[in-house]
């Protein structure tokens, strides 16, 4: 049996946009009927969340994945990074409630899904915090007075200002990773250095 590309892809929007890249490049396409655009038929595509994806490749369930800096930030785990491109725009940023003054005498309440981040970035600020981990981060925090600040990907800035919030700083900015598994990358380093190839070559003509 030859050998077969598995990729994990975030689901949901970023899954189809994924797809169309990967069509586009001629890597990839969902239809037996088109074996010419899927590099012999050895790429197979499985949807999974952002904060599965790194799991599924570094235990290597499939061969590579596509993630985004926060996750990377985050997790640490023993991938390897292949390549790096912007989809949209979004960045890692400290969201507060329009005017907020922060209180020095007591630690900060930072609520997050992303604790690793939080504790590095505040760290490196010399400020005490209570992290409060949520897996759903949303503005209702603030309304009923459980956190000072929020640490989150963000999208628009404007945004955030129509709802009364401002934000305080931004850590990084947000980009994807093509991620491979270690082993995958030794084992099937021609099949791999192939799609990465291709995948380089066309990704500035669709984004």
């Amino acid at each position: 049996m030859p050998d077969i590309i598995k990729i994990a892809l975030p689901y949901g929007d970023y899954e189809k946009k994924f797809c169309e890249i990967l069509d586009f490049a001629g890597i990839y396409h969902d239809s037996e009927s088109d074996l010419k655009k899927n590099i012999k038929n050895k790429i197979d595509v499985y949807p999974f969340s952002h904060l599965d994806i790194i799991t599924c490749v570094e235990r290597g369930f499939v061969d590579l994945g596509i993630v985004r800096t926060d996750v990377l930030m985050e997790y640490r785990s023993k991938v390897l990074e292949l390549m790096e491109f912007k989809l949209e725009k979004l960045y890692i940023g400290v969201v507060a409630k329009n005017n907020f003054t922060d209180d020095i005498s007591r630690a900060l309440r930072v609520a997050t899904k992303y604790p690793n981040i939080a504790r590095n970035y505040f760290l490196k600020q010399c400020r005490d915090i209570d992290i409060i981990k949520m897996h759903d981060v949303s503005e209702m925090v603030f309304n009923i007075d459980m956190a000072d600040v929020v640490l989150d990907v963000l999208k628009s800035e404007d945004d955030l200002n129509k709802r009364g919030l401002e934000v305080l700083d931004v850590i990084d900015n947000v980009r994807f990773h093509l991620i491979a598994n270690v082993s995958s990358f030794h084992f099937k380093n021609n099949l791999i250095k192939q799609f990465v190839n291709r995948l380089k070559l066309n990704i500035g003509k669709i984004l």
